[in-house]
């Protein structure tokens, strides 16, 4: 992971890059929420113990090649009540 501000065509940009694509345990989120405040310029607000919980059930699928889920829509992935 890695944080860092940078100018691009003369206009400040913040960025956080992640290139972890599995095994999201509560510490790895906890960074990736961290990060998102640090970001958005938001440090002071940084809870000590952030709720990083699932919002919705979480099943991950095996990723690689030809493997995806097809026909899904933006309504599929709505979190459930």
């Amino acid at each position: 992971m890695s944080g860092r501000c940078i100018k691009v065509v003369g206009i400040a940009v913040i960025l956080f890059t992640s290139t972890a694509l599995t095994g999201f345990g509560e510490d790895l989120r906890r960074v990736l929420v961290n990060g998102c405040y640090w970001a958005l310029r938001m440090e002071q607000q940084i809870p000590d113990e952030a709720n990083v919980d699932y919002v919705d059930g979480y099943t991950p699928s095996f990723f690689g090649r030809n493997t995806f889920k097809t026909g899904l829509k933006p309504d599929d992935l709505q979190i459930k009540q």
